[in-house]
This record gives C-alpha cells, structure tokens and sequence, in this order.
C-alpha cells in the first residue's frame, strides 16, 4: 500500500515538474527566441525573406523593341539589407553594380520604376522557386527588355 502511494506521488511530481516548463521559441535562428523557453511550442517566427538571400548564377537576354539582342551571364546577390519585412535587394544587377529594391510578397516579387532612361532605372517582376529565380524587366520609360534565370 505504501508503495503504491510513493509511486504515485512520483508520477505526481513527474506531471508536474514536466507541464510546469516555460514554453516558447527555442530556435535560436527564430526573431522571437525566448532564452528562458525549456518547451518549444511552435510560435517560432522567420523572416520568410531568409529563404531567397543569396547569390544566383543567372543567364539574362535582354531584348530591345521585342527584337533579340545579347545574352550574358552574372551572378545576382539577393540581400535584406536592414529593412522592413518585405523589401529585398537585387544586387550587381546586369553585372553593373547597380542595386535595386523589390517588394517581396510570398515568393514573388516586383520591383517599382527605380529611376529614369538616364539612369538605367528599371521596373520589373519575378518569382523565387526552390532555389532557382527568375525575372522580366524594362528600363523605365524605354523599350530595352531583359528576361533572366538563374540559380543558387
């Protein structure tokens, strides 16, 4: 009889000390990470831009009134910089250097008109897919088109 009662005591304090854990995010790579969390309980928050950051070996053809006119390859750094959640960079654009935001929503994005003919402003969109992406875009208030594909 005795011992039935310190078995369940034991297993009493078992529940207890186990559901008594302070739950929360334990992932450290999480924007939320709780250092006092012992219980993950799935709250873990990630910026959803991680998954796109990188550098992209991309093929592009550029077209000039609908009519072809060269291919180059280059390698495309997708960055976050440190902005709001929706904003990612597209750097060495064309292999110029240049570096143009874009609106990131889900896995595609779009970028607005960045400038002028002058300038080579462009305006375009694109889309992520595993690690590959790929893009359209025009020079703004021109008629220069460049379609590329590229991976990561």
């Amino acid at each position: 009889m005795i011992k039935s009662i310190i078995y369940t005591a034991l297993i009493a304090a078992t529940v207890v000390a186990t559901s008594c854990r302070k739950k929360g995010c334990t992932n450290e790579e999480a924007s939320n990470y709780d250092t006092e969390a012992k219980k993950d309980d799935g709250s873990c928050i990630f910026d959803p831009r991680d998954e796109y950051l990188g550098s992209y070996v991309v093929t592009d053809s550029s077209f000039g009134d609908g009519t072809f006119i060269s291919t180059i390859n280059y390698t495309l750094v997708v960055d976050k910089g440190s902005t709001v959640s929706d904003t990612i960079y597209l750097n060495n654009w064309r292999n110029t250097g240049d570096n143009y935001p874009a609106f990131l929503t889900g896995s595609s994005f779009t970028a607005p008109d960045n400038g002028n003919p002058e300038n080579g402003g462009i305006s375009g969109s694109g889309s992520f897919e595993e690690n590959s992406i790929s893009y359209t875009a025009n020079t703004v208030g021109g008629s220069f088109e460049t379609r590329g594909k590229g991976t990561n």
